[in-house]
């Protein structure tokens, strides 16, 4: 097996301060790895200059490691590209951890076997860790000791999107394959859009979700607030 390097845990966050400290705390107290975790904040230019003042506060407080942040009005794919970008261009790993400001981990969570998954199989190019929406389809497969269900890009609703912003782990070979998120629209509608990219596609990396993470995964959805209007 190849050696695991570091992970990046790319924060998108947007003025929900209060949950974005909650999420911070529970991954840093939960995230178990076996290198290093650096957190880029990408924040979509929060209105509060103290929102992104209080996350770099508190990832100072818990010893966090961070690799960088911005905080510009660039809409939620545009700031998704720029971190991507940032991370890219200092070489810094290809293994990315998404984190929306609203994902609470509710349990020790080690990446390490995830990680060694996507360094290992080419064809794999992200691992989803939020929860498993309805009416996706696929099969079951081993690798490297783990049982996971391999997405098909089509749901049998033809809405549920396979591709979502919830918690996942991903290789850079997934952002290769289909490329940036769209710009300019709100959150849902990115996802969507992006969501169409691996959906339409015949061939590239694949969609794994662990089958021993049960049906909701190892992460409450909080709240019910819009971080967008």
């Amino acid at each position: 097996m190849v050696a695991l390097p570091n992970i990046a845990i790319v924060f998108m966050t947007y003025k929900r301060t209060e949950y974005a400290l909650r999420t911070i705390r529970a991954a840093c107290k939960y995230l178990r790895y076996q290198q290093e975790l650096v957190w880029y904040v990408a924040d979509d230019g929060s209105p509060n200059e103290s929102h992104l003042r209080s996350i770099l506060d508190e990832l100072s407080t818990t010893r966090c490691n961070l690799a960088g942040f911005h905080s510009r009005k660039l809409s939620y794919g545009g700031s998704a590209n720029k971190a991507w970008t940032y991370l890219s261009a200092h070489g810094s790993t290809p293994l990315t951890f998404w984190l929306e400001d609203d994902w609470e981990l509710n349990q020790e969570l080690d990446l390490t076997p995830y990680a060694q998954v996507l360094i290992d199989h080419d064809e794999i190019g992200m691992i989803r860790m939020g929860y498993l929406s309805q009416y996706l389809s696929g099969v079951t497969l081993g690798y490297n000791g783990h049982l996971f269900w391999r997405l098909d890009r089509e749901p049998t609703d033809g809405a549920s999107p396979v591709f979502t912003g919830h918690p996942s782990l991903r290789h850079d070979r997934y952002r290769r394959a289909y490329g940036q998120y769209p710009e300019g629209l709100n959150p849902g509608d990115t996802e969507l859009g992006y969501a169409h990219a691996f959906r339409v596609a015949q061939f590239g990396p694949h969609i794994l979700w662990p089958a021993m993470a049960g049906q909701w995964g190892w992460f409450d959805h909080i709240g019910e607030e819009k971080s967008y209007s």
